[in-house]
Formats: C-alpha cells, structure tokens, sequence
C-alpha cells in the first residue's frame, strides 16, 4: 500500500504525466481501500459524472452567455445576454456550466485558447418566446457559453491538487501493511480533501450532493420582483443575509463565506438606510456577497437573486 501511495504521489508531481493516467493508478488504489467515495470519484473523474447533481463544486463554473442578435437590417454578433431577461427556468443553466465529462477531455478541450458550450436549440427558441415583445424586433438566432482554456486547466489542477492532498494524508494516517483503513476514516478524508468540506462527516457529504439540506427560499417570503422603494429594498436584503446564515448551518456554504457574505450583506444594508445612500457602495457590497456564495448547485438561486438586487440597486438609488 505503502508503494502505491508513493508512486502517486511522484506522478502527481510530474508535470509530464496527463491526471487520467494518475487515475487508472489512483483506481488500483480505491479498490484496495474498498471505499465506495474514492472509487466513485475516481471513475466519475475518469468516465464523466453521471448527471448534474454528482458534479463536485471545483467542476461548477460561473460564465456568461453571448449570443447573435439580428432584425431585418442589423446583426450584432456576441453580444452578452443579460441574466435579467433570460426565462427563469434557463437562468442557473445560462449562468453555469456542470463540466461531466472525464478528465481526459477537459485536458484535451483546456489546449484550447477558448471552449464554445452551445446553446441548444430550445433553450434558443425560449428565449424568444419569452422575449418577443422585449427586444425591439431582434431575435437571437444562436448563443454559447464560452470558456477560456486556461480555466479548464484550472479545473484539472484543482483535481490534480486534491488527490495530492488525498495521498498526503492517507500517508500520515496511523496503520500498517497488515491492516485495512476503517472506511469511515477514509471516507472522511475523501470529504475534507476532494470535496473541501471541513468537518464534514459523509452523511453530510451524501445529503449535499442529493441538494435535500437546503433549497432556496424555501418559504416563499423573498419577492425581489415586488420591490418598489428603499424600504421594500432593504427589507429583501435582510431576508436574503438571513437566507445566507440559513445555507450555511445546511452546510452548502462554508462559515468563512458565510461570514463574509453576511458582513458585505450587513455593509450594504447600512449603507441602504442612510438618508443619501450611495449606490456605488450597496451594489458593491451586494456584488462582494454575490461571489462569496456562488459556484455550486444549491447556491445558484441564492446568487442569482443577489444579482438581482444589484440591478436593482442601479435603479432605486
């Protein structure tokens, strides 16, 4: 075990060998520790993740759609597509991209200079629909989501980081040639390393991948849309900080984020209640908070509605 864990580890560090070659390795080592997690991760890192809701937080990008808008005169060719007029039921796909496939076609697509993720053609045709009246006789005819691929090679390098990580504490655990890891300790490990969730028991690993700890206003009592003054402004940001404290205790956001977030929430509330606020600092604020709680499935409506009040903000103040 000793070995394995030790060529790993030289091979992670080579530069010159691709992370899908580690893998294969890295499998022969999850089925000697007969842990469900680890051998999971790596066949979905090797083979492509099931579905959207499998996809571990370092695969989840935030991106913006462009696309090419035309009338009878004009055309104008990657133009960015505001979030605030793309249907509801397309916002979180428009907005992020679930990276499934196997790590040896990120590898590939990351030579690239960029990676066009393209919209299908109903999201396309819905657009439309929903924007008939909304675009002055414009109609969107093709849109994508493009992605720098440095940023790929970003996604291969966290992946590659964790599993260094992963090997360096198996290592430093307390057992011998003889005896089998308890499955629970490295069960652990894989929560902590790969997946980053400091203190996370697998319970809590397996209930954040599922998205049943947490939904976004589940109570229905945030209606960004019914705002019509400051005081009904600052009112939906209140809901929204406490909706920041209640992802964090269902552990889909870490406490440093959370606290962080609070804090700019906090600022630009302050901020909203002086008798000539600045708008410069409330979207600020609310932007700061924005990226702290963006980035995973669970969180996406929650960041949305953040960049809606932004927008808001812009108007009110």
């Amino acid at each position: 075990m000793k070995d394995i864990l030790q060529s790993i580890q030289n091979e992670i560090l080579s530069s010159k060998i691709p992370l899908a070659d580690i893998l294969l390795r890295a499998k022969v080592l999850a089925h000697m520790l007969k842990n469900t997690d680890f051998k999971n991760w790596v066949s979905y890192e090797l083979d492509g993740y099931p579905n959207q809701k499998a996809v571990p937080a370092y695969r989840i990008l935030t991106v913006e759609s462009v696309g090419t808008f035309a009338n009878i005169a004009w055309k104008y060719s990657n133009s960015p597509i505001p979030l605030n007029i793309v249907p509801d039921s397309l916002a979180d796909a428009a907005s992020h991209i679930w990276l499934e496939r196997g790590v040896k076609f990120l590898e590939e697509m990351s030579k690239q200079d960029t990676v066009y993720f393209t919209w299908p053609g109903n999201w396309v045709a819905l657009f439309n629909a929903c924007n008939e009246s909304e675009l002055d006789g414009f109609v969107l005819h093709d849109a994508h989501r493009p992605i720098p691929g440095s940023i790929l090679q970003q996604v291969v390098h966290t992946a590659r980081s964790r599993l260094l990580d992963f090997i360096l504490e198996l290592d430093n655990l307390e057992w011998n040639t003889e005896s089998t890891l308890p499955p629970h300790e490295v069960g652990q490990l894989v929560a902590l390393t790969i997946y980053n969730q400091p203190g996370a028991t697998m319970s809590t690993f397996d209930q954040r991948g599922q998205n049943v700890q947490y939904q976004y206003n589940a109570g229905n009592d945030i209606n960004i849309g019914a705002v019509q003054n400051q005081n009904d402004f600052i009112e939906e940001m209140e809901k929204l900080k406490a909706e920041v404290s209640t992802a964090g205790r269902a552990s889909v956001l870490n406490e440093e984020n959370v606290i962080d977030a609070e804090y700019e929430m906090s600022k630009a509330i302050l901020e909203a209640k002086k008798p000539e606020p600045e708008k410069r600092k409330i979207t600020e604020h609310l932007s700061k908070a924005k990226k702290l709680v963006e980035g995973t499935v669970a969180t996406a409506g929650l960041a949305k509605a953040l960049m809606e009040l932004v927008e808001l903000a812009k108007e009110l103040f």
